[in-house]
């Protein structure tokens, strides 16, 4: 897991070089439970960030609702160490655990990531559009940037951007791809 952290963290900081833009390229990498809940997870971040050159507000760690609900206080403080070193922070996967509104709103996350399961019935299904309509208001409500996974048709990429969504991904968007596709992709 780290060494894939660590691998992100140097391609994005190669492309931030060659392809320069504001604001720069960011990455996106998730973090496991086994990950979060390492003694050294701190120093890891820290270590790869350093040896990357990558500024730590390029780095957004992903961890899944399930990881932050499991130990309470202790995933908080967990957290605000990594946004204290100007990580950013994403819930992925959202709707699919137990999270309480009362706790969701403690977390120093910045962004809220609707589960595809919803993004993938909203269409067809009124429930899960209401459930992504709630949660697209929740995370502005709360400051958040929200993203829409698993987009892979138009009508679910417009539905989220008529509801607010910030950020869409999925196959529609683009599809996994290798570094040199996607050094391809950016240099278009």
């Amino acid at each position: 897991g780290w060494w894939v952290i660590a691998e992100a963290c140097r391609q994005v900081r190669a492309w931030q070089v060659e392809y320069p833009q504001s604001p720069p390229l960011s990455v996106a990498a998730n973090l496991s439970p086994r990950m979060f809940h390492q003694e050294d997870l701190i120093n890891s971040v820290s270590r790869i960030l350093t040896e990357t050159g990558l500024e730590p507000s390029c780095l957004k760690l992903e961890i899944t609702e399930g990881v932050m609900m499991q130990d309470g206080d202790g995933a908080i403080e967990t957290l605000q160490d990594l946004r204290s070193m100007g990580v950013r922070l994403s819930m992925d996967d959202f709707g699919t655990g137990y999270s309480s509104l009362a706790y969701l709103q403690r977390l120093p996350i910045d962004v809220l990531k609707i589960d595809r399961s919803f993004v993938a019935r909203m269409c067809e299904d009124n429930e899960s559009l209401e459930i992504v309509r709630l949660v697209v208001g929740l995370a502005k409500t709360l400051g958040l940037t929200v993203v829409g996974e698993g987009i892979e048709t138009q009508t679910q990429l417009d539905t989220l951007t008529e509801l607010g969504s910030d950020l869409g991904q999925g196959y529609l968007l683009a599809r996994p791809m290798s570094a040199d596709l996607a050094s391809a992709y950016l240099a278009n």
